[in-house]
């Protein structure tokens, strides 16, 4: 299971045979006691993505605060 990103907590990672039949291509999310998945064909499904920000949006504003400040 390879681990695209670790930030904040969280693991971003993927299996690369997962189902079978095979599922569509996703990212896993995982952190703070809660999973998700992100379907990335045919398309990102916005309201995960949204869900997945809502449960750590303190977090992701003081990441892109910083990130934004050191410019």
């Amino acid at each position: 299971m390879p681990v695209v990103l670790r930030q904040s907590g969280l693991r971003y990672y993927f299996f690369s045979n997962e189902g079978q039949p095979p599922e569509a291509p996703h990212i896993h999310i995982k952190g703070g006691g809660r999973d998700a998945k992100v379907w990335l064909e045919p398309e990102i499904q916005l309201p995960t993505v949204m869900a997945s920000i809502r449960a750590n949006f303190r977090i992701s504003c003081g990441l892109w605060l910083r990130t934004a400040t050191s410019f």
